[in-house]
């Protein structure tokens, strides 16, 4: 019997369910994916902490004790495949860097992990027919019930032509039939086209085919990486999410981190979504920034006998107010060493320049702190009886 001599559907309502996720409002299950960006921007980073979050049931993205995304709880523990086409070392080492941030020992991790986080050796051509079977049968081996896997990058994973809209289609129709032979998501990573913001790079069939797509950018006003959903095809696309990248210690052979500045790994976190007052301290930020960069290239080229404007002249006094009550803030914060400042304590303790000086009402300080809250010179704290946020400083200084 072929397909259009079999039964035909009908309208059924009681078939009408809403999405079900992996990782909330982000990663659909049962869905293909893709996640694209400029080079070095922290693709990979990105897909580590999806497969983390879904192989420990923590939550994904996670890094701020106050953020204000509703999205990135991940589903019970389940199983991840994690294809490196650059090798498990560093893979290893992003993994520590995660590990450590959660607060989850090295030893108590490589537990967890045993049984649900899968790398499997070698190359595989996911478009070639023997490759992917080879594959399958990996999986069928040794990670039953898989929930995610990951090919990254995308490009180590063709033998086609990425620009050719059959050869991509051939990767599409190997995701597909990858979903449906286990019930698993599967995630891409691929890099971006000439402009990596507005496009993945290669054939649209790509984004055609996907359930799924993502495009990780950094913002060209305030310098933030932000994670975009470009395509959900079957929820509603969530707004764009601000991360951030930390560098911790390297893990030593006993398994304690290293404290000699001999080696670094990242992990990543959500930062919140700063609100209007902080985004112009962020603009006022980068424009000083570029106007001083401006200053000292004219200066370069000033004539013989004339006098070079510096760059302090060219500074944006909005820049430089900004600059200067974070300094003052920060400075407040830090006298009061590990003890917790209510909100409204910090707002009046500069009511009286409030009176006199411009940028220092209540909005105008709560815009700083959000952005040193973002920047990691302030974390905050509990929240005090009348439910007012506190805050301290961290200890991490200034740049001048």
């Amino acid at each position: 019997m072929t397909k259009t001599e079999a039964a035909w559907g009908r309208y059924d309502p009681s078939r009408v369910e809403p999405p079900t996720w992996l990782v909330e409002d982000l990663l659909p299950e049962r869905a293909t994916a893709c996640l694209y960006g400029a080079p070095n921007l922290g693709k990979s980073f990105v897909a580590i902490d999806w497969a983390l979050a879904i192989a420990t049931g923590r939550p994904a993205l996670a890094g701020h004790k106050r953020s204000r995304i509703d999205v990135g709880r991940a589903k019970a523990a389940g199983k991840v495949v994690l294809f490196p086409a650059e090798g498990v070392f560093g893979l290893n080492r992003r993994i520590s860097g995660w590990l450590q941030h959660n607060g989850i020992p090295t030893q108590e991790g490589e537990e967890i992990l045993r049984d649900r986080l899968f790398m499997p050796p070698g190359e595989c051509r996911f478009d070639h027919p023997g490759d992917f079977e080879a594959l399958m049968r990996g999986i069928e081996r040794e990670c039953k019930d898989l929930d995610l896997l990951i090919l990254d990058p995308l490009a180590s994973f063709m033998s086609g032509d990425e620009n050719a809209t059959q050869d991509m289609q051939l990767i599409v129709n190997a995701m597909r039939r990858c979903v449906d032979r286990f019930g698993c998501s599967v995630l891409v990573v691929h890099h971006g086209g000439k402009s990596a913001y507005s496009s993945e790079r290669g054939s649209s069939a790509l984004r055609g085919g996907v359930d799924a797509l993502f495009c990780l950018f950094r913002d060209p006003k305030t310098k933030v990486l932000q994670i975009e959903t470009d395509k959900m095809r079957e929820a509603a696309k969530h707004a764009p999410i601000p991360i951030k990248l930390h560098r911790v210690p390297d893990i030593g052979p006993d398994g304690e981190p290293l404290h000699d500045g001999k080696g670094f790994i990242s992990y990543l976190s959500r930062v919140p979504m700063l609100d209007p007052a902080a985004l112009r301290i962020q603009e006022a930020k980068f424009a000083a920034m570029e106007s001083k960069a401006q200053a000292e290239e004219s200066a370069q080229e000033v004539p013989e006998g004339q006098e070079a404007e510096t760059p302090q002249q060219r500074i944006d006094p909005r820049a430089k107010r900004a600059q200067d009550r974070a300094r003052l803030i920060l400075g407040h914060l830090a006298e009061a060493g590990e003890q917790h400042i209510g909100l409204p304590d910090i707002v009046a303790a500069f009511a009286n320049r409030a009176k006199t000086e411009k940028g220092w009402k209540r909005t105008a300080v709560e815009g700083a702190l959000e952005e040193l809250l973002a920047s990691g010179h302030v974390e905050e704290g509990p929240r005090q009886d009348d439910n007012k946020r506190t805050f301290r400083a961290t200890g991490l200084a200034l740049e001048e």
